[in-house]
């Protein structure tokens, strides 16, 4: 059984998405078109920047990853009329050692945003345990325009969130050690970033959980400020989608499609209460485990009147429901018009209606058939 991480920088667990730490941060989990299994990072974290060492990334303990690409230069790029050889991207991939299922398109999810400015010690990198993970649902490779929203969540300092400052700007690398290296048409974001999140993910919440992959951060954009031996700043350039496509060759796959079967319910009657239960669902391509929404209408027969419209009553990733908040006039669930089960019963019956979506990884289910029960007028 994988033991789950509970925060970004949790090395011990067995578990391990993008934005997690392995020395910098896991930009991304990809397949090449021939189906290898990647890990993205930056190129700078590893033991020489644009070369094939070849480095092993080690995590809880063990050797995950070995690195496979990470070109020299590609391209070239004018500045103060002297050309420079540059890269389109500050990044190098690895193979992963094993077929990491359900790994592919999930981006860890703290419990919530971080401030303006937050220093190691004090940024939030708890994993959320109700949504621990973002779903990566698509790849941006477009253009972006100045205004854009984007988040990226790091190691360092946590779930970030601000709008593109600049784009296609070409920048030599502020990173100690590696002054000569030019990167040629990326963009820069005002947002906090600080050491240790290089490599993060850069996306748009298109959702609750799910996303689109624009990128990977990998440098301070103005001013940074030193605190502990860690520097920060308040903004950061990434290496587009496409830049990254560019420099390796090939297009990467990076969204999973999640697939979640439609519930079927077994009503019941327990203790005069509706019970619900049977509705277990199968689900792929997801590190979740399905949770159901339980959904209930109040109908009054006599005045014929919607006394309560569609509510959520319960979320649980049980199989099995009790609604205890009101009771049920008859023994059994209502099987038969008017007296109900799949169709609605007659106009002057009132009823609790219910039906369940299940859900996992960003990714619902269509909603089950209605089951009714027969109720008091008063409810």
């Amino acid at each position: 059984m994988m033991s789950a991480p509970t925060t970004l920088r949790d090395n011990s667990a067995t578990e391990l998405g993008a934005g997690m730490d392995v020395g910098c941060s896991v930009s991304a989990f990809a397949d090449t078109p021939g189906g290898v299994h990647l890990l993205l990072l930056n190129s700078h974290c590893s033991s020489t920047a644009w070369s094939v060492t070849p480095d092993t990334l080690v995590y809880n303990g063990a050797a995950i990853a070995g690195e496979r690409d990470d070109p020299g230069a590609t391209t070239s790029l004018w500045e103060n009329l002297v050309q420079h050889a540059a890269r389109n991207a500050d990044v190098n991939t690895y193979t992963y050692f094993g077929s990491p299922t359900g790994w592919r398109g999930r981006i860890g999810r703290t419990t919530s945003i971080n401030a303006l400015t937050c220093y190691e010690w004090e940024c939030n990198v708890t994993i959320d345990t109700d949504h621990r993970w973002f779903a990566v649902r698509g790849e941006g490779r477009g253009s972006v325009s100045t205004g854009l929203y984007l988040d990226r969540v790091g190691r360092t300092t946590g779930w970030t969130e601000g709008t593109v400052s600049g784009t296609c700007v070409d920048i030599q690398t502020p990173i100690s050690g590696q002054t000569t290296k030019w990167y040629k048409c990326v963009n820069t974001v005002g947002a906090q970033i600080g050491q240790g999140d290089s490599g993060s993910p850069v996306f748009y919440r298109s959702g609750d959980d799910a996303v689109t992959y624009y990128g990977s951060a990998f440098a301070t954009s103005g001013t940074t400020t030193t605190v502990s031996g860690l520097y920060y700043a308040s903004s950061y350039v990434y290496s587009p989608l496409s830049n990254i496509e560019a420099d390796l060759g090939y297009t990467l796959t990076l969204t999973t499609a999640t697939t979640v079967g439609t519930p079927t319910i077994t009503p019941g009657v327990l203790s005069s209460h509706a019970y619900l239960s049977g509705y277990g669902v199968t689900v792929t391509n997801s590190p979740d485990v399905a949770t159901y929404t339980v959904w209930r209408q109040l109908y009054n027969g006599p005045t014929q009147t919607i006394t309560e419209n569609w509510t959520v009553v319960g979320t649980t990733t049980s199989t099995s429901f009790t609604d205890t908040s009101i009771g049920v006039l008859a023994a059994t669930p209502l099987t038969t018009p008017p007296n109900p089960g799949t169709t609605n019963p007659g106009a002057s019956v009132s009823t609790a209606r219910y039906y369940i979506v299940a859900s996992s990884f960003g990714t619902s289910s269509s909603g089950s058939g209605m089951v009714y029960y027969k109720i008091s007028n008063g409810n």
